[in-house]
């Protein structure tokens, strides 16, 4: 991990450093530019960062598997922090308190994630939640555009309406390729959503 560590420390301090200087840290003057092609040269000669990151992330992997969640104390908590652990450990997943009870799943074949031992609201539900809260309420901004959450809702309806009419059942992946605007945002609640106890993907 250290080869990782270190050439981006290095890196991340040359160029604070040379926007402290400006222009100036880019020439001879100074010898900044010349402390990050070194820092930056250390990513890559002794392998590009990805190779050593893939190293500790397998052998992470396998250290979790072999502990059967024993290693959940070592990762960070779902929700917010406390000053001071609970000495109960709920399903003996997480010891702070108020921490809902977590296990691990293995998911996409190696990779062990932690997940809710019950399982949590999707975000369809959240948003019907808040459509039945505040309807005219404003749920999205873009640019001179205001979305209400009653009009996301009916514009997500018709995305999921769409996908089933197209054959889109549990499980397939869909591709989105569309810009920072409002209709990434209903395309990805609407192939999340629920609609009359079907999903649309």
């Amino acid at each position: 991990m250290i080869k990782v560590i270190v050439p981006r420390m290095q890196v991340n301090i040359m160029n604070r450093a040379i926007q402290t200087f400006g222009s100036a840290g880019l020439s001879p003057d100074t010898p900044l530019a010349n402390f990050w092609t070194w820092g930056r040269s250390l990513q890559l000669g002794d392998g590009p960062d990805e190779v050593h990151i893939r190293g500790v992330a397998g052998g992470e992997i396998a250290r979790v598997k072999a502990m059967g969640g024993q290693a959940a104390r070592y990762l960070t908590p779902y929700g917010r922090r406390s000053r001071r652990p609970d000495a109960r450990r709920l399903s003996g997943m997480s010891n702070w308190r108020n921490s809902p009870a977590m296990r691990y799943e293995a998911h996409y074949g190696d990779r062990v994630v932690r997940c809710f031992t019950e399982p949590r609201e999707g975000v369809d539900a959240i948003l019907r939640a808040a459509v039945a809260a505040k309807p005219d309420g404003e749920a999205l901004v873009d640019g001179e555009r205001r979305v209400t959450y009653a009009q996301f809702d009916r514009a997500v309806d018709s995305v999921a309406a769409g996908l089933i009419a197209r054959g889109v059942v549990p499980g397939d992946r869909i591709a989105l390729l569309l810009g920072n605007r409002a209709e990434f945002a209903f395309a990805l609640f609407g192939a999340n959503a629920r609609r009359s106890g079907d999903r649309a993907a």
